[in-house]
């Protein structure tokens, strides 16, 4: 977008200017085609607002103001469309070289054909603290103030095309700093003078378009048409039918280039451009090519032509519980099916499972770090294929917190969830114990299917287990099972919900012997591509790289499950010194149902992924992922940044790097790196070490530069848990430049108790106390740092876990 200043007169060639009657001294910016309720328009030369209806004349510097359950729809010259919600202002007008809609208060959605603008042509969306240049978009804007505070709070979200937006002075409406670009969904929002650009998720475009819908039919009758024509009426309809797509708002947030789909396959919604992809519609293992060598196997694919549909659960029946029973599931010991549980509430659906230790039976050989109680929750499916990915979230929770869980006790109840396959290996995808885990006091007494949660016990949410694995092809069991350890006194419940068991079909499948592409793995410039996954490695095999594992220029990428894996035996070595995965221009969506890369060894000196450069390296790309790294059970060398960000975004919806069991990890910093870009970490810590992992960082672990911001809306910089330890030498974060931002959003110290080291608020739990936390020089350099007032900085769990940051 050029600068607002030399933005041509956009409303002037959308804007039939045609004079009527007593307003000749005002233009004729559009026609109302849909009205609904009470809607107003203040003009100039008027004392009182004239009531509008359909198809009066709407002029510019008309004030538009809707009522209580009101809407009005007008077409501005046959370009555009703009929706106002009720109790809503906005005000169409024309300053020298610009067109402008001002939204002073509430809601409304502008669609523009980009096909009938004139090059160079731009409208303006202004409200008190925001200004943005539009082309060819489909854009909602919405103003309200922050809860409890007279702040203003803009929105812009764009559903469709691009806008460049800033900050503006509420005082002068002058904008502020420099114009952003933001992409197809992606959401620009300014509160007070502070702006963030973060994704948006499907469902939260429903309540982004709530109440832009007309609830009647527009006018269409034929005795309406000498004011509004049929073409016009036309146009109207054909824009504003961009928010009433089939399936909703489908078509709204559609890929621009998504693979054709079969006639008899079309997904009932395509709202989210990444759903489960399973057997039924996984076509793109067509090739198997050996080398010279018959020990060496490697599988190859294309890109999926087949529909993306939402098989919920993937492979599972009732996975969610949605049928309000156990169908399609197996119950040995307590628990049922619940639609709540005190103040908690599905992760997904309407139901979930609870599962939980107060059997009455007590097993044999119960005693001192025995199970003595155990219920287990089950279901077997067919796994046609070998590679299996299996996700799930819900609640944890114990009675034997805050007691027993904070003295490293033997009553050290258990949460597990494994896989058995058809040659009977047990895959174990999740394991907690109760001295593990950053338990919050609950705020609630219930009770369900015989198991109590008292005030004050223990509780806490999980999520994705996200654990990849390649299993042998047949009836395979998934097993969720809660022990109660050493006693049957104190109980404990795994409530469990929206499973999913998904068949992962990678473009590069390594098994056997090694791998040895020449040059770049995959690269893709000006283009639309969907894989399941780009490499992965297994079994004994190994994989040599000499070139990036990914190249991609100015192009739309998605791996809904991961990039690069290397997992069970297998091994990843890179001699290229540049990034393993480099972005340049584009939109990517890596990893968001698993991880970008997936680094799982058979033990903590096992080293599957060796690279000297940088892992990811983005500039001037729009990125989404689920983590951006996981080590599990391995050791991890790292010389370069794990993440270098030169103009780009990303956000990640769990931490950007799980250290999930016995990892080790060391890295000269910093581990992120971001130049004049944003990193936005939705939910989880930066940095997760659990189950006797480790990380040490020779440098500081985050580095902000020029403009940078990172921001934690979820969770804590760091969480350490279950004898795990974090040693940085340098800074936690680090600012060079002008303009860095650290966010840190989160309720931990509300739910935990918090202490403050080293200018840093600490939560400790489990056993943790001040002596097993050293912090100095945590922040360096001259930068903004916003912390929510409840929000923990870094999290430590667990009586041997340790943290020291500086030297």
């Amino acid at each position: 977008m050029q600068k607002f200043g030399s933005a041509v007169a956009a409303l002037v060639t959308l804007i039939v200017f045609t004079p009527t009657g007593a307003w000749a001294q005002a233009p004729r910016a559009g026609v109302v085609t849909t009205l609904e309720g009470n809607v107003t328009a203040r003009r100039v030369a008027l004392p009182d607002p004239v009531p509008l209806k359909f198809k009066s004349d709407v002029f510019l510097q008309d004030q538009v103001a809707t009522g209580d359950k009101s809407l009005a729809r007008m077409l501005l010259g046959g370009k555009a469309v703009v929706t106002v919600r009720e109790r809503s202002l906005i005000t169409i007008t024309e300053v020298p070289g610009k067109s402008t809609i001002d939204l002073e208060s509430g809601k409304f959605s502008l669609v523009v054909a980009r096909e009938k603008m004139r090059p160079g042509e731009e409208i303006l969306i202004r409200t008190p603290n925001a200004v943005a240049g539009v082309r060819g978009s489909v854009i909602v804007a919405e103003v309200e103030s922050a809860a409890g505070a007279p702040t203003l709070v803009s929105s812009l979200y764009v559903l469709r095309g691009t806008l460049e937006a800033q900050p503006a002075d509420p005082s002068t409406r002058a904008p502020v700093g420099t114009p952003r670009k933001i992409n197809v969904l992606e959401q620009f929002r300014v509160v007070g003078l502070l702006a963030t650009v973060s994704p948006i998720r499907p469902d939260q475009v429903g309540p982004i378009l709530a109440g832009l819908q007309p609830k009647g039919k527009q006018h269409t009758e034929d005795q309406n048409h000498d004011q509004v024509t049929a073409q016009q009426m036309q146009t109207a309809s054909a824009l504003a039918s961009t928010l009433t797509s089939p399936g909703g708002t489908g078509m709204l947030v559609a890929p621009a280039a998504t693979p054709p789909q079969p006639p008899a396959a079309q997904p009932t919604s395509s709202i989210a451009p990444i759903i489960s992809l399973t057997e039924e519609i996984e076509q793109s293992l067509v090739t198997e090519t050996s080398s010279s060598s018959s020990s060496n196997t490697v599988t190859t694919g294309n890109a999926l032509t087949a529909s993306k549909v939402d098989l919920v659960g993937g492979l599972l029946t009732n996975p969610g519980f949605e049928t309000g029973t156990l169908a399609g599931w197996t119950l040995s010991g307590a628990g049922g099916v619940i639609s709540s549980f005190g103040s908690l509430t599905p992760r997904e659906g309407n139901f979930m499972a609870l599962v939980h230790t107060r059997t009455l039976a007590t097993l044999p050989g119960c005693g001192s770090g025995n199970d003595c109680t155990r219920s287990t929750l089950s279901q077997t499916f067919n796994a046609t294929k070998s590679i299996i990915t299996v996700t799930a979230r819900g609640y944890l929770l114990s009675n034997e917190f805050p007691t027993f869980t904070s003295s490293n006790s033997s009553f050290n109840d258990r949460y597990l969830l494994q896989l058995l396959d058809s040659s009977g290996t047990t895959f174990t995808l999740f394991d907690a114990r109760v001295n593990e885990v950053n338990f919050s006091a609950s705020p609630f007494s219930a009770s369900a299917f015989g198991f109590t949660l008292s005030l004050g016990a223990g509780i806490t949410s999980f999520d994705a287990v996200k654990k990849t694995q390649v299993i042998s092809p047949g009836l395979t069991t998934l097993k969720a099972t809660v022990s109660n350890v050493s006693d049957t006194a104190l109980d404990s419940a795994f409530i469990v919900d929206a499973v999913e068991v998904l068949q992962d079909p990678p473009l590069f499948f390594v098994t056997q012997g090694s791998f040895t592409p020449a040059g770049t793995l995959y690269s893709i410039v000006n283009d639309t591509q969907t894989h399941d996954s780009l490499l992965m490695v297994c079994c004994g095999a190994s994989a040599s790289l000499s070139g990036p594992a990914l190249y991609a220029s100015n192009s739309d990428v998605t791996f809904p499950f991961s990039v690069i894996s290397a997992i069970q035996g297998g091994h990843i070595t890179s001699s290229w010194p540049g990034a393993m995965i480099q972005l340049e221009g584009g939109r990517y969506t890596l990893g968001p149902l698993v991880t970008v890369f997936d680094v799982a060894g058979s033990g903590p000196t096992d080293q599957p992924l060796q690279h000297g450069g940088t892992f990811l390296d983005a500039t001037d790309a729009s990125i989404t992922a689920g983590n951006v790294m996981i080590v599990d059970t391995a050791l991890l060398a790292a010389t370069a940044p794990l993440l270098n960000l030169k103009n780009s975004l990303l956000t990640t919806n769990d931490s950007a790097l799980d250290l999930a069991f016995r990892a080790n990890v060391t890295s000269l910093g910093p581990l992120f790196a971001l130049n004049n870009s944003s990193l936005i970490v939705g939910n989880g810590a930066l940095v997760n070490l659990r189950n006797g992992s480790s990380l040490f960082v020779n440098g500081d672990l985050v580095r902000l530069s020029n403009g940078s911001t990172l921001s934690l809306l979820n969770g804590p910089l760091a969480s350490v848990a279950g004898n795990s330890a974090l040693n940085i030498t340098g800074a936690l974060v680090s600012f060079t430049g002008g303009g860095n931002t650290l966010n840190v959003s989160n309720n931990l110290c509300s739910a935990l108790g918090c202490t403050n080291v080293g200018g840093l608020n600490v939560a400790l739990t489990g056993g943790a106390s001040a002596a097993n936390v050293s912090i100095s020089n945590a922040l360096t350099g001259a930068g903004t740092f916003n912390t929510a007032p409840n929000a923990a900085a870094v999290v430590v769990s667990g009586a041997g876990s340790t943290v020291k940051i500086g030297n």
